[in-house]
């Protein structure tokens, strides 16, 4: 025959077991709130099966502890994912200022070694460069280039210097290095390449004049903060450019982003096959990428394979295995863009106007 008491103690372990279940069915999904609700819904008629004086002890040393433990489960689960929705914040690393050179084009304020710098961003260059005559004005120590760098048209560059510590925005950089450029027409100055900006999520306001840097670890739905619908555009960097797909006059083509560049540029086989003059220019009637349509876009144009003029003959061959660039976004129209770049995902992130 069963005792009153061990039907009490069956009735208080099927309860138990029921809240467990009902607690774990609704952290499934994560919804957490809801799992709270649930723990009290599920709560009361226990409570008033333990009101009964007889209960008391049954509910003190069978239900009591599996509810505690159900409860510590759920916190234990929630606080990390509040943990986790607070990482998700962007680091901000401060803003460079982006203004125009006495040229036309753009550059980025830094400072090397604690002096105030001006250097140029070019998203061609995957490394970061400088001028022979700017390294001996700074006194540049040689050093032993891990690996080469071979442009088209170009010498190849094996030459690197150390710059000392660059602080671009609040983020210090040490060992800042860069390939010698011996041709003066070629660049003068210092220029930053990709491999700095990879370092961080930059973000380009080119209308407000200013590239904001951001700590690379963030999630999806957090990274622009500023609006909240935009559009998402792939790039392909398999050749160390950062190539992403277009539609200039209706025809398919591939641009790079050129926020130092003044103007956008066009190469002569498109300005010919745009009707446009070679020289000095003109509007293409359309242009189109990443879901935006532009018309009446003012374009310049310009050789983008150069001849071999100098160098290595092994460039001639190297030639012919890199993809065309079209047209290089430049200031005027990126100025009419927001935009954040993953390199993770190789994604680029924009609103328009």
């Amino acid at each position: 025959m069963v005792e009153i008491g061990d039907r009490l103690e069956v009735i208080g372990v099927r309860m138990a077991d029921a809240l467990e279940r009902q607690i774990e069915r609704a952290l499934r999904p994560r919804r957490l709130f809801p799992s709270l609700q649930l723990l009290g819904a599920a709560a009361r008629p226990i409570g008033l099966f333990v009101c009964r004086p007889e209960c008391l002890k049954l509910f003190k040393h069978i239900v009591a502890p599996r509810i505690a433990a159900a409860v510590l489960s759920l916190c234990a689960i929630t606080l990390p994912l509040q943990a986790k929705a607070q990482d998700c914040r962007l680091v901000s690393f401060g803003e460079v200022p982006l203004s125009q050179a006495p040229d036309g084009n753009g550059q980025l304020a830094v400072t090397l070694n604690g002096k105030p710098e001006a250097i140029s961003l070019d998203f061609d260059k995957p490394y970061s460069r400088i001028s022979r005559a700017k390294a001996k004005e700074l006194n540049a120590p040689r050093v032993v280039a891990t690996i080469g760098l071979t442009e088209l048209g170009h010498d190849d560059h094996s030459e690197a210097v150390s710059l000392g510590t660059l602080r671009i925005g609040t983020a210090d950089i040490g060992d800042f290095q860069a390939f010698v450029y011996d041709n003066p027409k070629d660049f003068a100055g210092v220029g930053l390449g990709i491999n700095v900006l990879r370092k961080f999520l930059p973000e380009f306001d080119v209308k407000q004049g200013v590239v904001r840097l951001f700590g690379k670890q963030h999630c999806a739905d957090k990274l622009v903060y500023w609006a909240p619908e935009y559009l998402a555009l792939k790039y392909n960097d398999a050749d160390g450019r950062y190539l992403i797909d277009v539609k200039i006059d209706g025809r398919d083509g591939h641009a790079t982003l050129a926020p130092g560049l003044a103007q956008s540029t066009i190469s002569f086989a498109d300005a010919d096959a745009s009707h446009l003059p070679r020289e000095g220019g003109g509007k293409l009637q359309s242009l189109e990428f990443g879901g935006v349509t532009l018309h009446n876009v003012a374009v310049t144009s310009s050789d983008f394979l150069p001849g071999q003029d100098y160098g290595l003959t092994g460039h001639l061959s190297r030639r012919r295995s890199f993809v065309p660039v079209d047209i290089k976004l430049g200031a005027d129209v990126l100025k009419h863009l927001r935009f954040i770049m993953d390199f993770e995902t190789k994604t680029i992130f924009f609103t328009v106007g």
